[in-house]
């Protein structure tokens, strides 16, 4: 039997606590820290692989009507059915003119997505067409995102095949898009030539 690579209510590629465990984290030291580098980490990913991850089987949701609000980091969707989101699910957001990104739900109500705080809404009333998609990630990829937070946390000095100073010459990782280049080759599974968009994502890639 085949193992499910995706899961109901995928909150962003990996949850702090996921992090941390994959790890071996066990102090709160560097919570904060790892909650700024998620969402970095999982935007690196999304470019590198040139795909936002859109969930085909959901129908995206388009409207002029939609509204930002960064008092309570929320998305206003007035008249629109929400049944199909619920909390922990993740969306982006597509054509806005200032929140275009992948967000974290954490509630919702009648007219109303309460997002996660770990990204941050700007204030904008949309007057032009906004899709909102749902994204699913593949499991594999939070053991990879935990590498990679775990190398900017180490805030390792890579960059060059071999460095020599002085009468001293030792041999360092070469990088790709900012991160070791064997820990980047784990994503060639994920990427694609194209870029899915919110609109071909539906008809094949």
């Amino acid at each position: 039997m085949m193992t499910n690579l995706y899961k109901e209510g995928e909150m962003m590629i990996i949850t702090l606590n996921e992090c941390k465990s994959l790890l071996q984290l066990t102090t709160n030291a560097k919570d904060s820290l790892i909650q700024e580098l998620i969402p970095i980490v999982e935007q690196a990913i999304v470019d590198y692989c040139n795909d936002d991850f859109i969930l085909r089987s959901f129908d995206y949701i388009l409207s002029s009507a939609i509204k930002f609000n960064n008092s309570d980091n929320s998305i206003e969707l007035s008249n629109i059915y929400l049944s199909k989101l619920v909390a922990n699910d993740t969306i982006r957001v597509f054509k806005s003119m200032r929140n275009d990104g992948a967000y974290t739900i954490d509630s919702v109500s009648t007219d109303k997505l309460i997002l996660n705080s770990i990204n941050t809404l700007t204030d904008e009333d949309e007057n032009e067409s906004v899709y909102i998609t749902k994204i699913k990630y593949p499991i594999p990829l939070k053991f990879i995102a935990a590498q990679m937070v775990n190398y900017n946390l180490e805030q390792i000095n890579h960059g060059y095949i071999k460095e020599t100073v002085d009468d001293h010459s030792w041999e360092l990782a070469a990088l790709t898009n900012g991160y070791p280049a064997n820990l980047m080759s784990s994503l060639k599974t994920y990427r694609k030539l194209m870029r899915p968009t919110v609109l071909n994502s539906y008809v094949g890639w």
